[in-house]
């Protein structure tokens, strides 16, 4: 009777002791389960981290170079005209004609209304195209013939000149500007000028400065469209 007794105690023992061991392990897996989570939680948290921050840093340097191409001088390495300092080009609203402050007449950058740039061509009066319109054409990379002539004559000469540049349509506006002396020709570009007088003029100087400077602004817009 005692040693069935004692077999039950011993098999009692043994039910106990593998009941404690499976709880052991299951205890071991549950634990192992929680830290395989944390470590995966903690793996795609770093990962979003570095993206946010990489984030940040590629738009950072993508912007500051977008702030800095309007402080740089256009061409192609040729210097042709006149270098004349970048300034400051800040958007100011349509129609402000009277708050821009330039470092040379014509402005060569500078303030500039934030849109509606004018569209390229020949024009024969000065209505609506103010500096502080045509400067952003400057910034798209657009060359402006501007003239103070009265003879008919020389202005029929220059403007055939002028039609004969390549791209013209996409790259050129010529206009009427009586902030030069009366004989005076303009050619601007962004950061460049070369003033002369008529006398001057000849196709080659003409065509220098244009396949110098066309399409070597900040941005590159054609305006064969106009503007916006």
């Amino acid at each position: 009777m005692s040693d069935s007794k004692g077999n039950r105690r011993n098999r009692g023992s043994r039910h106990s002791a593998s009941a404690r061991a499976q709880t052991i392990r299951d205890g071991g897996t549950r634990h192992k389960k929680r830290d395989n989570k944390g470590i995966i939680l903690y793996v795609v948290s770093a990962v979003v981290a570095v993206l946010v921050i990489g984030s940040f840093i590629i738009s950072g340097v993508v912007g500051g170079t977008a702030n800095n191409k309007a402080n740089e001088d256009s061409g192609n390495g040729q210097d042709v005209g006149q270098r004349v300092t970048i300034l400051n080009s800040p958007h100011i609203p349509v129609g402000d004609v009277s708050t821009a402050r330039y470092n040379s007449i014509p402005p060569t950058s500078g303030p500039h209304w934030a849109t509606n740039w004018a569209t390229c061509g020949i024009y024969d009066n000065e209505e609506g195209l103010p500096d502080s319109r045509m400067v952003h054409n400057l910034e798209h990379g657009q060359i402006i013939i501007q003239y103070n002539l009265l003879d008919d004559v020389e202005i029929d000469r220059l403007e055939s000149l002028a039609k004969d540049l390549p791209g013209r349509r996409n790259w050129l506006i010529m206009r009427p500007y009586n902030q030069i002396e009366v004989g005076q020709i303009a050619l601007t570009a962004w950061g460049w000028l070369d003033k002369f007088d008529y006398e001057e003029l000849d196709k080659e100087r003409l065509e220098s400065f244009y396949n110098g400077h066309k399409n070597n602004g900040p941005e590159t817009i054609p305006c064969l469209t106009g503007g916006m």
